[in-house]
């Protein structure tokens, strides 16, 4: 009989052990989860984007090209609509369609495709096919006019010209040809660890040489003669950080080089991971409905 208690405590003891080396490691694994991003949505079904903004959901970011950013309150936020605008009035941003020419659906608010794709729309008249999430914008088959196809039951569609990051060029042609430019698409690859489940995306709206990088101006005179000059891309986006842009007209700077004078390296100012620059190439052909004729 006292064999028996004694077995039976240690039983006891052991499990009590297991007991609290599982809470321990709980305890850890939600301590470094919190760590890492303590307002994550990750594995928590209970979890309400709309309570943790980090600005109020529809606030006014700032304006890119006179085309209004918005907040999304957190960047796990996914509207279940989509917004109208209208071609020639950047400013304007509609829940409903009211039939007026020129309209177009933009995508789900305030999300970074729908951003990316309005600016695309006013100023170029033109938007990517569209894609799941932001990091397959990355792998979209073509560009096209949206209100070319719906009143001409036809679109002209246009290449996209990828320029990934770490891609060499070795000669001032291709150095040239490979070179950010305003209106690429910026393209982010899904990262956990950054809040960016599904990849991100922004358009770049202005391009400088970057003087400082180059090493001064003399410098800078001499690496453009070899179209190797260091550049500034000043970017807009949406449902990054959704803070404001303190009065700017752009959001974040990105820094491109010509790394060893032959790798297109776009670096992000946080050491998040770029996939590189989707652009518009040339036009293809055009497609016409079953009943115009020939593809």
């Amino acid at each position: 009989m006292v064999a028996g208690f004694v077995e039976n405590k240690s039983l006891g003891r052991v499990a009590c052990l297991a007991f609290v080396l599982i809470c321990g490691v709980l305890l850890l694994w939600g301590w470094r989860g919190n760590k890492r991003n303590p307002l994550s949505a990750e594995g928590n079904p209970l979890f309400d984007p709309l309570k943790h903004c980090r600005t109020r959901y529809g606030t006014i970011l700032g304006y890119a090209l006179s085309v209004p950013a918005f907040s999304n309150c957190h960047s796990s936020y996914s509207a279940e609509r989509l917004v109208i605008t209208r071609f020639g009035y950047p400013e304007l941003v509609a829940d409903h369609n009211d039939g007026s020419k020129g309209n177009y659906c933009s995508g789900s608010p305030w999300s970074s495709m729908e951003y990316t794709a309005r600016i695309l729309f006013h100023y170029k008249g033109i938007k990517y096919f569209e894609m799941p999430t932001p990091q397959e914008v990355w792998s979209t088959p073509y560009f096209f006019n949206p209100l070319e196809a719906a009143e001409r039951d036809k679109e002209r569609r246009y290449e996209p010209v990828r320029v990934a990051n770490y891609e060499e060029a070795t000669t001032a042609k291709e150095r040239k040809r490979l070179a950010p430019r305003v209106f690429d698409i910026v393209v982010w690859p899904a990262q956990m660890e950054h809040e960016l489940p599904e990849g991100h995306i922004a358009v770049v709206v202005q391009v400088e040489d970057d003087v400082e990088a180059a090493g001064g101006e003399d410098r800078l005179r001499e690496l453009r003669k070899l179209r190797l000059q260091p550049r500034l891309l000043y970017i807009a986006e949406q449902n990054f950080d959704n803070t404001h842009w303190g009065g700017k007209n752009y959001s974040r700077v990105l820094r491109f080089q010509w790394r060893n004078g032959r790798e297109a390296v776009l670096q992000d100012p946080l050491g998040l991971k770029v996939l590189g620059l989707v652009r518009i190439g040339k036009r293809t052909v055009i497609f016409e409905d079953e009943d115009g004729g020939d593809l």
